[in-house]
C-alpha cells in the first residue's frame, strides 16, 4: 500500500558532518516516492542519484547534493512510508537529532495516512554479494527478515548479531533508537577531513576503550541495531517495498548500495 503524512512536518538541528544548522519540512504526497527539494532542484530517494557513501548517504543532481539521508529513509520504509517530498529549508544535511531515526519515526508513526491500497512488494532475488570482509545475501520469503553481523573487534569489541522481522512496530522499538556511533581512536582523523564537525557525545555514541565516551548504551547489541537501521535506509534506495530475507555481515554503506545495485540488475521488476 501507498503512505504518506497527513500535514506538513518540520525537523531543525546541526548535521553531523557539516556542523551547520539545518532545518527540513516534509510535506504529504500522494505519489512520486520519497524525494529531496533543494531549491528548485528534485533529488529522487533511488541508487541511480546516489554520489557518495563516506560516513552517511549523500544523492545529488545537478549538481547540488543532499547528505547523511539514510535515517530519514530508515523511518520512512520502516514505518511504510512510501511518498514524501523533504523540502530544504536551510543547509544540505539532514539534522542528526539525538543520533538515531527516534523522532523521525514517532512523528511518521502520528502523522501517517493510507493513500492507495495497491502497491505489493516485491521478492527478493536469491543472491549473494561478497567483496573483502563484507557478505550480504538474500533469498526470497513472506515478509522482510533482516540478520545483521556487527564485527568491532578491531576496536576490542565483541561481534554483535541481530534479527528481526521489520515491521513498523518493530521498527519503531527495536531500531529506530539505536544511535549512530564513531570510535574515539578515528574522531581526529573524521575532523581532519571534514567530517564530524557537529558531532558530540549528545547525538552519536563515541566508543572509546571498549564504552560509550560520557554516554550510556540506550539498549542491548545498540551499535549492530544501528547498522541495521543504516542497512533498511540504503536499502530503500531500490525503489521498492520488498518481501524477503536477508542476512549481511560487516557491511556499511559501501557495501550495502553495491548489493542494492546487484539486486536491481538481476531482479525482474523493471
Amino acid at each position: 500500500m501507498r503512505r504518506t503524512i497527513k500535514r506538513t512536518i518540520d525537523f531543525q538541528g546541526p548535521g553531523i558532518h557539516s556542523g551547520e544548522e539545518a532545518h527540513i519540512r516534509l510535506h504529504p504526497a500522494e505519489s512520486g516516492g520519497i524525494r529531496f527539494r533543494l531549491g528548485e532542484t528534485l533529488i529522487p530517494a533511488h541508487i541511480s542519484y546516489k554520489t557518495g557513501d563516506r560516513r552517511g548517504t549523500t544523492l545529488g543532481r545537478d549538481g547540488k547534493a543532499v547528505q547523511t539521508v539514510e535515517h530519514l529513509l530508515a523511518a520512512c520504509y520502516g514505518m511504510g512510508v512510501t511518498d514524501c517530498l523533504v523540502e530544504f529549508i536551510s543547509g544540505t544535511e539532514l539534522p542528526i537529532l539525538d543520533g538515531s531515526a527516534l523522532d523521525f519515526a514517532r512523528a511518521l508513526e502520528k502523522e501517517s495516512m493510507i493513500t492507495d491500497s495497491g502497491l505489493s512488494p516485491r521478492l527478493l532475488p536469491e543472491l549473494r554479494y561478497e567483496k573483502d570482509e563484507a557478505l550480504i545475501e538474500s533469498l526470497p520469503a513472506k515478509g522482510l527478515e533482516i540478520s545483521f553481523l556487527y564485527d568491532g573487534s578491531r576496536f576490542g569489541l565483541a561481534p554483535e548479531e541481530y534479527s528481526l522481522t521489520v515491521t513498523p512496530e518493530s521498527f519503531l522499538k527495536e531500531i529506530a533508537p539505536a544511535r549512530t556511533f564513531g570510535f574515539y581512536e578515528e574522531l581526529q582523523m573524521l575532523k581532519k577531513a571534514g567530517l564530524a564537525r557537529g558531532g558530540t557525545t549528545d547525538n552519536a555514541l563515541v566508543i572509546k576503550e571498549g564504552r560509550p565516551l560520557k554516554n550510556e548504551y540506550r539498549m542491548e547489541g545498540e551499535l549492530v541495531r544501528h547498522k541495521i537501521l543504516d542497512f533498511l535506509g540504503d536499502l530503500s534506495l531500490c525503489g521498492y517495498r520488498v518481501e524477503g530475507r536477508i542476512r549481511a555481515e560487516r557491511s556499511g554503506h559501501y557495501h550495502n548500495t553495491e548489493y542494492v545495485k546487484k539486486m536491481l540488475e538481476v531482479s525482474l521488476w523493471q
